[in-house]
């Protein structure tokens, strides 16, 4: 690598990045779809979850709803940690994040990730 004697003489330090990916295992493991994760950020946990809209009230006539006349939708719920380049100083920073994966009407196999939701975690 090159110094650059501008910048104090001081070796750049590599901004680390990392994603989640959706591979189609049937193909050869292809990438079909990715998400990035911000600046130091560490996928720690994930779940792949179908979450369904229920309207009605807990408690009401409508709960005898069957499972196969709901809209079941597939999520991926993923816990990050922000881990810079010092480690950590103070308590664990990360967030939550919620996906949501669409199937491609043009083709059965092809799938794309939606950002849904996010909650920050202190």
């Amino acid at each position: 690598f090159q110094v650059d004697t501008n910048f104090g003489g001081a070796p750049p330090i590599p901004k680390s990045a990392y994603s989640l990916w959706v591979v189609d295992a049937a193909s050869g493991w292809v990438v079909v779809d990715s998400y990035e994760l911000e600046e130091f950020e560490h996928g720690l946990t994930m779940q792949v979850m179908a979450l369904s809209e229920f309207m009605a009230e807990p408690g009401s006539s409508n709960m005898d709803t069957p499972d196969e006349d709901l809209d079941t939708r597939m999520f991926i719920t993923v816990g990050t940690g922000i881990v810079d380049k010092d480690g950590e100083d103070v308590s664990a920073k990360g967030r939550v994040v919620l996906l949501e994966i669409i199937k491609s009407s043009l083709t059965s196999s092809a799938v794309e990730i939606n950002f849904v939701y996010e909650k920050k975690i202190f």
